[in-house]
């Protein structure tokens, strides 16, 4: 009667199976030293932690840029508008700093040029939906600068 448990643990000695279980322990010794290795490393958090800025293209190029191009330079531009709000506790310590302003305005003129751009070139385009253009994501990124106190579509006279 050969009763077996687990094969990776444990096998009940018989002359078959005499070989496998000399080569269990040591192969479980060394998966739990690799484990204990690989779980206690320390990780490098300031590696994890930095995000590459993705640089937005000047503004005289908006007119060259593609249907997906235009996607993507807007969620730069909404991106940074909603990480510059988000420094602030509120609207009102926002309007406190001149630089926050001047920052903002410079976004929201850079928005109604990239939308401007890419309309006139593009038309209808920019509202179908493909893999490089997700224009729901760009409509919550939108709503979100608006419950934050930012209508960025106001261009350079957005009203803070």
């Amino acid at each position: 009667m050969a009763l077996t448990l687990p094969l990776f643990l444990f096998t009940l000695r018989t002359k078959r199976h005499e070989k496998k279980i000399r080569n269990y322990p040591t192969l479980i010794e060394i998966t739990l030293v690799v484990l204990l290795i690989c779980g206690c490393s320390k990780k490098d958090e300031s590696k994890t932690k930095q995000i590459k800025p993705v640089a937005a293209i000047p503004v005289e190029n908006f007119s060259k840029l593609d249907v997906c191009g235009c996607n993507k330079q807007a969620n730069i531009i909404l991106d940074g508008s909603i990480a510059l709000r988000k420094k602030f506790m509120d609207i009102k310590t926002l309007k406190e700093n001149k630089n926050a302003i001047q920052q903002i305005r410079t976004r929201a003129k850079n928005w109604t040029s990239l939308m401007s751009a890419c309309f006139m070139n593009h038309g209808a385009n920019m509202w179908v939906p493909s893999e490089c253009n997700n224009v729901e994501i760009i409509e919550e990124k939108k709503d979100i600068l608006f419950n934050l106190g930012i209508q960025i579509e106001q261009g350079e006279k957005v009203r803070l």
